[in-house]
């Protein structure tokens, strides 16, 4: 049985109690040429909390560990100067390859690893990653009030024949296309865009301002992707 923590960590609890109260949200500092959108990278998480860890004696390790056939894993581990510890382990699929692909495994499995510590460190210290002008928007906006709509089920979007959506092609290239969907919520601030997932379906992707919205996405049926960094749909 594989074990997280040291017996006791009376000590190092009283540790990162300080450390967490020096550690400020990360700000997103990257951004993903292929989703388009932006995240915390792991340098700028490792700035975040290097000097708050240090100066209440807490060592960060983190290592590959074993893991199962198509995964990479990462173990993240906090040792205080007492010998007390907490660890982690965060697993990442690797991408599948067909016969003649072309994918770099070296590099996925970089990526994978990269991934995996930078989303461990985070969960361990319970961080978030913001957006630069996040606080401001938080702190500068009122509640919000939204027109009154019958809304449909996520999997109703492409079902009103007699509605169709209206569609703009995107500038960009990015495979996508910006519509407006019945049977989802007009918000300020917040668009539409048509997109695949993983396997090639097609789903919705709210983009904009989504975060001081996020209570009326959910209402209707929009999902969090981690792994995009952004609420999405079936279509």
């Amino acid at each position: 049985m594989q074990e997280f923590s040291s017996p006791t960590i009376t000590n190092l609890a009283k540790a990162l109690l300080t450390a967490q109260e020096q550690i400020s949200p990360v700000t997103k500092d990257a951004t993903n040429p292929f989703l388009k959108n932006r995240y915390a990278s792991l340098v700028a998480v490792l700035e975040a909390v290097r000097r708050p860890l240090l100066d209440n004696g807490i060592l960060l390790i983190q290592r590959v560990v074993e893991s199962e056939p198509g995964t990479a894993a990462v173990e993240t581990r906090l040792l205080h100067t007492s010998g007390e510890w907490v660890a982690g382990v965060t697993t990442i699929p690797l991408p599948e390859t067909e016969p003649g692909s072309k994918t770099n495994m070296g590099q996925a499995v970089g990526a994978a690893i990269s991934y995996a510590r930078r989303y461990g460190l985070m969960a361990m210290l319970s961080m978030a990653a913001v957006d630069e002008d996040t606080d401001n928007e938080v702190r500068n906006t009122q509640p919000q009030t939204y027109p009154q709509h019958r809304l449909q089920q996520p999997q109703s979007i492409q079902q009103h024949t007699d509605q169709p959506s209206v569609t703009t092609q995107d500038p960009a290239g990015t495979g996508t296309t910006k519509s407006i969907y019945p049977g989802l919520p007009t918000i300020p601030d917040v668009t539409y865009e048509e997109s695949k997932d993983i396997d090639g379906r097609d789903i919705v992707i709210a983009t904009g301002k989504t975060l001081i919205h996020k209570d009326a996405l959910k209402k209707v049926g929009f999902r969090w992707s981690p792994e995009r960094k952004s609420w999405w749909i079936a279509a």
